[in-house]
């Protein structure tokens, strides 16, 4: 559930539908979960159903999402699908993200987004136990780095995430039962720039917070 900028409220999560095939008699009953996205008035009314673009679902197991008042979009994780799905406030998919991997790998590692949430300069943040660190996206899904804790704070087995006023990361661990809390320094490029061009420009130096120090060394 989050506020979005003109005061409605956007709610997300699985419909269960079953259908049933008969033949001579027999009858099986499947069980499948679209997902949806409903924004509600103040009042509790609803306002819009979100579940298909372009007649195909977008969701199947929606969860948390975060919204984007600067540019009206909407981030939503999908702990079936495996990728957040950045959507504008009239439905349309505006870009997703799967998760990132090392230049030059075959494989991803498996990406579960647990959890995501805005900063006050319009980034979203991801969480995925898998990896120790959180993902950062631009507001239309871009991977733009990741987060990491120094001094050995770990961000393993991480499932909830938000910022506060003062741009402290709160992030939540499920197996310690314990909370994190970062206060952004810098932001540095680990890349290569010869060796992996892509990686880097202007993007991977963007300050996400308010006042961040850019360290490009």
């Amino acid at each position: 559930m989050t506020e979005l900028q003109n005061g409605n409220i956007a709610v997300s999560g699985p419909t269960h539908l079953c259908t049933a095939k008969c033949k001579n008699n027999d009858c099986e009953l499947s069980k499948t979960s679209p997902g949806v996205l409903n924004i509600y008035n103040r009042q509790g009314a609803l306002v819009k159903e979100i579940k298909q673009d372009i007649m195909e679902p977008i969701f199947n197991f929606p969860t948390e999402i975060a919204s984007n008042d600067r540019t009206k979009t909407i981030a939503v994780c999908d702990t079936h699908l495996n990728k957040v799905i950045i959507i504008d406030y009239d439905g349309k998919v505006r870009g997703f993200f799967k998760g990132w991997k090392l230049p030059f790998t075959l494989f991803s590692e498996n990406f579960l987004p647990l959890s995501v949430c805005s900063t006050a300069d319009g980034y979203f943040l991801v969480v995925d136990p898998h990896k120790e660190c959180l993902h950062i996206l631009n507001p239309y899904g871009k991977f733009i780095g990741i987060v990491r804790g120094e001094d050995g704070d770990s961000l393993a087995d991480s499932s909830a995430v938000c910022v506060d006023t003062e741009n402290n990361i709160w992030v939540g661990h499920h197996n310690q039962g314990t909370i994190t809390v970062l206060k952004p320094s810098c932001f540095k490029n680990k890349f290569d720039q010869m060796r992996f061009p892509f990686l880097g420009g202007e993007d991977l130096r963007l300050p996400f917070f308010p006042g961040l120090n850019l360290d490009s060394n």
